[in-house]
């Protein structure tokens, strides 16, 4: 089994999203990214004291490559990033697109292939003086996986104009609000529950009234790496009331039963969990235990569309390639 090894990485990568800021310049720009290109890039040309904008570490893949998502599952480890600010500015969290699921048998991962850009908020200071130019600098190591994982380290940096005007927009605006489309949602008007079966978990999910779509083919992605089993299937069922159930595997490394289920649920191609057209859902679900009425309540199973594959999972890969056809350079 592989989840010894997803262990160890998630450990040694702080949970796989570790990002920390500090001031002062960085070193002279540094690059040993294989099997990939990676830049930083805002949706901002100038911009303006005490307003917010939107970079994205944008990191494009070599045919048959991929990274993972910030729980990369059974193989390979999160990002890690460093960022080097001017003084006053402050940096969110990185928020990342819905990823896929890479199904290699006996195992599984969750990540990019082809290119990604992962999100962050910056905020200048109000004081922030116009009529000069600032430095945004970002240190990354992140992994990239074919037949192995390699690591890979690049320093990138912006350096942006400041004026006491609107900001104006960047050629790369309409790549940040592509993926940034791609983020999973909050929705109050979905409802969500968790409790602890005998194998795992189930996840209940109540869709808002007047909902048409379907939960057949979702996929749960969890926030951690060790609390399912990532290469189960996720079998989903209705009530008779309306309200679906993802049965979920727990891993075998699991140390205790959780307080919360977290992670997104990812609606296949096609689907969407509201006008606007997102298919992914945030889930925090407090955790019952095992014995609550509802857990064990009847269900009729619900298939994929077309009984295709889960979301997630475009297709299942042979045991020969992550990546079926799509091969690895040497």
């Amino acid at each position: 089994m592989a989840a010894p090894l997803a262990l160890l990485l998630a450990l040694a990568a702080s949970a796989g999203s570790g990002l920390s800021a500090q001031t002062g310049p960085l070193s002279a720009q540094q690059d040993t990214t294989p099997r990939s290109e990676v830049r930083l890039v805002s949706d901002v040309a100038s911009i303006r004291p005490g307003e917010p904008f939107t970079v994205g570490l944008h990191v494009t893949l070599g045919e048959g490559w991929r990274t993972p998502w910030k729980n990369a599952g059974d193989v390979g480890n999160g990002l890690i990033a460093t960022w080097s600010l001017p003084g006053g500015f402050s940096a969110d969290s990185f928020a990342y697109p819905l990823p896929e699921r890479i199904s290699n048998p006996p195992v599984a991962s969750y990540g990019y292939h082809d290119e990604v850009v992962i999100l962050a908020t910056i905020t200048p200071p109000a004081g922030l003086e116009a009529g000069r130019s600032v430095r945004l600098g970002l240190s990354v190591d992140f992994v990239v996986c074919g037949h192995t994982c390699i690591p890979a380290r690049a320093e990138r940096s912006l350096e942006l104009p400041v004026r006491d005007a609107p900001s104006t927009t960047s050629g790369d605006a309409a790549l940040i609000r592509r993926y940034a489309g791609r983020l999973p949602v909050e929705h109050p008007q979905w409802t969500t529950r968790a409790a602890r079966t005998d194998s795992g978990f189930v996840v209940g999910v109540a869709p808002p009234a007047g909902w048409k779509g379907s939960l057949g083919g979702a996929y749960f992605f969890p926030a951690g790496p060790v609390l399912l089993d990532h290469a189960a299937g996720q079998p989903v069922g209705r009530t008779a009331a309306g309200e679906y159930r993802i049965r979920l595997t727990g891993s075998a490394y699991l140390p205790g039963v959780p307080e919360r289920i977290e992670g997104i649920l990812v609606l296949p191609d096609g689907g969407a969990f509201d006008a606007a057209g997102h298919r992914g859902l945030v889930v925090s679900a407090a955790v019952a235990p095992a014995d609550v009425a509802w857990a064990a309540e009847p269900t009729e199973p619900v298939a994929p569309p077309g009984q295709g594959s889960p979301a997630g999972t475009p297709a299942e890969r042979p045991p020969s390639s992550p990546f079926g056809s799509r091969r690895p350079g040497a």
